[in-house]
């Protein structure tokens, strides 16, 4: 360098500085937004507990979702609003997806100087693609066509970039790389079009998912809540089953089963599916008390009766447990509990007439 000027080296020192520091306000605005997204999963129940995926599980997925995705990205057939958690991945899967990965960097890294596209798009595309892989597990989702909107940007500069690059060497290269380029925007459309008939409303979105996936219990799920709602028994009983064959430690689910098989008067099996639920989930009262019910229903007192006083255990506040266990108590002859159970009932739900009549016999009872 000559006397008095800056080496080439300091020059290129200082742009990249330069461009660093114009871009930590994009940085601190992308750190509070995951703070505001940890934040809201967790509060809502979405965080997975790291014993459900540990990081070994998650790590595996994340190498192998970037090669899925850059497979969906050039043929996309069989997608769906949901891709389920396919547990440990095999080694050799796992391994090529690394290296193809670690191949493709390398390449992008190396023609840098002379290709510089190669490593915006590649980067965009590998960076982008990171807060969604599931390295904190939100949901249950292995991956999601929608978090690549913004990543593909970065594979179709690089495309973009190439094609531009080979057309610029081929006397009818624009003309070839133009009808390409409509192609591909034609075969889009029509795809397009298929998949936007998926969507006309949720049995057939998540319909459509179980049935190009394998093992999909988190689109089961959905297809056995929504036919619960709708009251179609039999068909919510036979999905929730499903899932429950895919993933029998899944509390909620084995929950909404016994409920369902209650309103269908199964009672005895309903029972079975609440103790279950309520060993995967023994902190939440709902269970308890719905427990209760179908016991009571399967003549089953004593055993109905623990069942609601684990509910009012849990949750004092849920004024039909203690109806129902003060209905259970004047049935065995203790109307004095129940007497306590019932004014509880009237306290927190003062225009009742359950508990006001549970509360009149128990008093009979107890002054005949």
């Amino acid at each position: 360098a000559q006397a008095g000027k800056p080496s080439t080296f300091n020059l290129q020192l200082s742009t990249l500085l330069r461009l660093v520091v114009e871009k930590i306000p994009f940085f601190a605005l992308t750190a509070l937004f995951c703070a505001i997204t940890w934040v809201v999963q967790r509060k809502e129940g979405a965080m997975l507990p790291m014993s459900d995926q540990p990081f070994a599980w998650r790590a595996e997925n994340a190498a192998v979702a970037y090669c899925r995705y850059l497979g969906k990205f050039f043929w996309p057939e069989n997608l769906s609003v949901i891709y389920p958690v396919a547990g440990h991945w095999p080694m050799p899967v796992v391994a090529l997806s690394i290296l193809v990965l670690a191949g493709i960097s390398v390449v992008a890294v190396a023609l840098a100087r002379r290709f510089g596209y190669l490593l915006t798009g590649w980067f965009w595309f590998a960076g982008t693609l990171v807060p969604v892989l599931g390295l904190v597990a939100v949901g249950e989702q292995s991956m999601a066509d929608r978090y690549t909107y913004v990543p593909q940007i970065g594979v179709l500069i690089l495309l973009g970039w190439v094609a531009g690059d080979l057309a610029g060497r081929r006397r009818y290269g624009p003309v070839a790389a133009a009808c390409a380029a409509a192609g591909v925007i034609a075969t889009c459309a029509i795809l397009m079009r298929e998949n936007i008939g998926y969507w006309k409303n949720t049995e057939t979105l998540f319909r459509h998912a179980a049935t190009v996936t394998s093992d999909n219990y988190a689109a089961l799920g959905v297809l056995a809540n929504l036919y619960l709602d709708q009251g179609r028994l039999d068909e919510a009983i036979g999905e929730f089953r499903a899932v429950v064959r895919l993933k029998p430690n899944a509390g909620k689910t084995r929950s909404n089963l016994g409920a369902a098989l209650g309103m269908m008067g199964l009672f005895a099996e309903a029972a079975d599916e609440f103790q279950a639920a309520s060993r995967l989930q023994p902190d939440v009262p709902e269970i308890r008390f719905n427990l209760g019910k179908v016991l009571a229903a399967t003549g089953r007192p004593d055993e109905a009766i623990h069942a609601f006083q684990e509910s009012i255990r849990l949750n004092p506040k849920i004024a039909w447990a203690h109806i129902n266990l003060g209905i259970l108590l004047n049935q065995k002859g203790r109307p004095d509990e129940a007497i306590l159970e019932f004014q509880e009932a009237l306290r927190l739900d003062p225009d009742n007439d359950t508990a006001r009549r549970g509360l009149g016999e128990a008093l009979g009872m107890k002054w005949r």
